[in-house]
């Protein structure tokens, strides 16, 4: 059996442009500062960035911002928690859904993720393809298909005189309420038992590269360029606030003060999430349509939504038990890059129009679908 391995064709990317309004003050913390006594303790992450006001004036400014990395890892947990999904650990202290080979799988025992567990897992479930998974070596998997095909070719032998491999032979000394059938199977075709074995080269096939790209989002220019046309200057200190607060042990009754500088209410973030299309996101038996497809895909984008819509209704960054992190997602703007035979394109999708929050973007799911996947070169499988 020959199998070609060619590189995952990358057709789409779809961009969702978007502003992240602080409802509370947020934290996204540096870590603890050591500094002069009565300093700040604790601050937000920030950097130093160039921003362009009216006339083409150039300002540098230190501004905070939400690193892409808390935002998609924030996204990732609570979909975890949402959706149930099994934990691994490779400590067994730390438990999370993150499939990797040779990981453990439950607390008390030693049992361990095979390879072949991994890639049903990777393959069944579609946030580790969104947010992706731990590489493994290619040899293992080609392991896999090749005994596959084995099997499949001493089935294909049939009654044949041959001798069949020795793990295929019942056992003399188990009861015989159910023997097998000994009429021959069709060419190509494995035994029911085999059949509860994953189609290795199909999933081999479907792989691909992590799908969601989440950019850091800073504070947005025209928040910026507005203090800056009303005081004529812009500093940290526009974006950020002082909170005093104050830890008491329960045991001790020691108290422990701290000075958090922490992004202040109002404060209004801009980036971009994007989600890229592959055409091997679409190679399964069970899409045999453009519906088919367009359902799919479906689903990836509403996975996207739930993980923002679980941020907005919990929080992100740190102390969000004691009220920080709540933020809202809105002004939202759907585009849609096509990768061209001689370029790269990026077109808006419903002329720039701007979906004023998530419910709103959600509710428009379908009119946007359908505007993608007319554009979309994917043939889907032939039926069966």
């Amino acid at each position: 059996m020959t199998i070609e391995l060619n590189a995952p064709k990358l057709e789409h990317i779809l961009h969702f442009k978007m502003k992240i309004e602080t409802k509370t003050g947020l934290l996204i913390s540096t870590g603890r500062t050591i500094g002069r006594i009565g300093g700040i303790d604790a601050e937000n992450v920030s950097i130093k960035k160039e921003y362009i006001c009216g006339d083409n004036k150039k300002i540098l400014v230190k501004v905070p911002y939400i690193p892409g990395s808390s935002l998609k890892g924030r996204m990732r947990s609570l979909l975890e928690l949402s959706l149930n999904l099994p934990l691994y650990s490779t400590d067994k202290k730390i438990w999370a859904h993150t499939p990797s080979k040779d990981v453990y799988k439950t607390l008390v025992s030693d049992d361990k993720l095979g390879i072949e567990e991994f890639l049903k897992v990777i393959d069944q479930y579609k946030l580790n393809k969104l947010f992706g998974y731990s590489s493994f070596g290619i040899n293992e998997i080609v392991e896999l298909i090749e005994d596959q095909q084995q099997k499949m070719n001493n089935q294909n032998q049939g009654p044949s005189g041959t001798t069949q491999p020795s793990q295929d032979r019942p056992d003399p000394t188990q009861p015989k309420e159910n023997p097998p059938s000994t009429a021959q199977q069709p060419p190509g075709k494995l035994s029911s038992t085999q059949q509860n074995k994953p189609d290795y080269v199909s999933i081999l096939q479907r792989l691909t590269p992590t799908l969601l790209l989440v950019d850091d989002f800073f504070v947005e220019t025209k928040y910026v360029c507005n203090i800056y046309q009303r005081n004529g200057t812009v500093s940290f200190d526009d974006f950020v606030e002082e909170k005093n607060e104050n830890r008491i042990d329960r045991i001790t009754a020691m108290a422990d003060p701290r000075t958090i500088l922490r992004v202040k209410p109002g404060v209004r973030f801009e980036g971009k999430i994007s989600l890229l299309i592959f055409e091997n996101m679409f190679k399964n038996e069970n899409i045999k349509s453009k519906q088919d497809i367009k359902e799919e895909l479906k689903k990836y984008l509403e996975l996207i939504l739930k993980g923002l819509s679980l941020v907005e209704a919990t929080y992100i960054g740190a102390s969000g038990s004691r009220g920080y992190g709540r933020v809202k997602f809105v002004d939202i703007q759907v585009s849609l890059t096509k990768i061209l035979d001689s370029m790269v394109k990026e077109e808006e999708i419903d002329g720039g129009k701007e979906f004023k929050d998530l419910n709103e973007l959600k509710n428009s799911l379908d009119e946007i679908m359908e505007k993608i996947i007319k554009d979309l070169n994917i043939q889907p499988n032939k039926g069966t």
